[in-house]
C-alpha cells in the first residue's frame, strides 16, 4: 500500500459522501424491496416511455392540484443533488471547476434515470436530470461561497 497523506476529517467526509451516494441510489433506483441479486432487466420497454420534453410533466403536476408532488418533483430533485455539487469539489484532490461539477452531476443523474428505465423502478424523465443538475450547481455555489468565506476570515 502506498502511504497517502490523509486526515481523519477527510476520511469522515469521504465516508459520509459514499453513504449519501448509496442512499441516493437506494431511494431512486433500488426502491420497493429491490435487491442487487434480483436484477430483472426490461430490455423490451419502448423508448417512447422516456419523457424527453422538458417541464411538461412538472407543469402537469402543478395543474393537477397536487402541490406536494409538484414541490417534491421540483425542489426534492434539486435538494437531493445539492450535496453532490458540494462534496465533489470538496473531496477532489484536483481543483474542479464549476463546469466539471455540473457535468459530473448531470452524468450521475443520467445514470440514475437510465437505471430506472432499464430496471423499471421509476419514471425516466428529463425534468429529473434538469433539476438534479441545478441541484449540483447550487451545491457547487455553496461550496464556492464557503471556500470564499473561509479564505476571507482565514479559518
Amino acid at each position: 500500500m502506498k502511504k497517502k497523506d490523509t486526515t481523519f476529517w477527510y476520511e469522515f467526509w469521504l465516508d459520509l459522501f459514499v453513504f449519501y451516494v448509496f442512499l441516493l441510489f437506494a431511494l431512486t433506483v433500488f426502491r420497493e424491496g429491490y435487491f442487487i441479486w434480483q436484477f430483472k432487466f426490461y430490455w423490451h420497454r419502448p423508448l417512447s416511455e422516456i419523457n424527453i420534453v422538458p417541464l411538461i410533466e412538472t407543469f402537469k403536476l402543478a395543474d393537477a392540484k397536487s402541490l406536494v408532488d409538484f414541490i417534491y418533483n421540483l425542489y426534492g430533485n434539486i435538494m437531493w443533488f445539492v450535496p453532490m455539487g458540494f462534496f465533489i469539489p470538496a473531496l477532489s484532490k484536483k481543483h474542479l471547476k464549476f463546469f466539471d461539477v455540473v457535468v459530473i452531476g448531470a452524468l450521475i443523474s443520467i445514470s440514475i434515470e437510465t437505471m430506472q428505465f432499464v430496471l423499471n423502478t421509476g419514471v425516466t424523465d428529463i425534468d429529473d436530470v434538469i433539476f438534479n443538475t441545478i441541484g449540483a450547481m447550487v451545491g457547487y455555489l455553496l461550496f464556492f461561497i464557503g471556500k470564499w468565506i473561509k479564505k476571507s476570515i482565514k479559518i
